[in-house]
């Protein structure tokens, strides 16, 4: 199959499956009882989009999957020893899709509450925010050249096309 379709279809599939074990494993973790987690099994299964969603990989599943470690994490973060995890973590939520910034925000909001405020501010600066402008100004840089379709990728041909351009990027 990896021959007629160039990837191996089945590789992704199998991503999607273990995400989903993943979920049962943080559940088990947290130390919920075996009727819930049976339920919520059946839930998922009898849920008209996850049949979609574990038939093709399109990353929701992984999606969930980090919600469900970052909650984990919140709920063991005594003495904020996974804060900065759990920024980082967020930072891939908002990072992979923007929207994810209203689940993002109460979970910050949160740890701000509940966190000391110095040790907060810098993890959140240096974990959360800095990522944040670095990743998407890069995006924003690429996205510009790729809309002016630069002719080379030569770097210093790259450089000096940026100083030129770069109210149109």
């Amino acid at each position: 199959k990896s021959l007629i379709f160039g990837y191996d279809l089945i590789s992704y599939r199998a991503l999607t499956f273990i995400f989903v074990i993943f979920h049962f494993w943080i559940l088990k973790k947290l130390q919920y009882e075996k009727n819930f987690e049976l339920s919520f099994f059946v839930l998922i299964l009898i849920s008209s989009s996850f049949s979609f969603y574990a038939g093709q990989y399109v990353g929701y599943i992984f999606s969930s999957f980090v919600f469900i470690l970052i909650f984990y994490l919140i709920k063991r973060n005594y003495n904020e020893q996974y804060n900065k995890l759990i920024f980082i973590l967020l930072f891939l939520k908002i990072y992979n899709h923007l929207v994810n910034i209203y689940l993002v925000v109460p979970v910050i909001l949160s740890l701000f509450i509940f966190s000391n405020k110095k040790k907060f501010i810098n993890n959140f600066l240096l974990y959360f925010l800095l990522p944040i402008i670095v990743f998407y100004f890069v995006s924003i840089v690429l996205t510009g050249l790729a809309v002016l379709k630069v002719p080379s990728v030569d770097l210093n041909f790259i450089l000096i096309f940026f100083t030129e351009n770069y109210q149109k990027i």
